[in-house]
């Protein structure tokens, strides 16, 4: 029986365009949510022609749009940092 994170990274290699990086990153970033997983699933499914660009904007602002946070810390973390310097 294929686990469901098995049937996400085969779907990313299907992507248009999809190398390593991209297949091993998405396929982390759902992980440890077996709902995002099926939405990801879902998504991929449903646009076959869908490019890696197209998928990372979907994971990002529909599947994970708590991701846009952590990456907004992260900059302003940065940003605070160089100013200090």
């Amino acid at each position: 029986m294929t686990s469901l994170h098995e049937e996400v990274r085969a779907a990313l290699r299907r992507v248009n365009g999809a190398y390593s990086d991209f297949i091993n990153g998405c396929a982390d970033d759902v992980k440890e949510h077996p709902e995002k997983q099926k939405e990801l699933l879902e998504y991929l499914k449903a646009h076959p022609e869908a490019d890696t660009g197209e998928v990372i904007k979907q994971i990002i602002t529909v599947i994970r749009p708590e991701m846009l946070d952590e990456e907004d810390d992260d900059e302003y973390e940065e940003d605070e940092q160089e100013e200090n310097q």
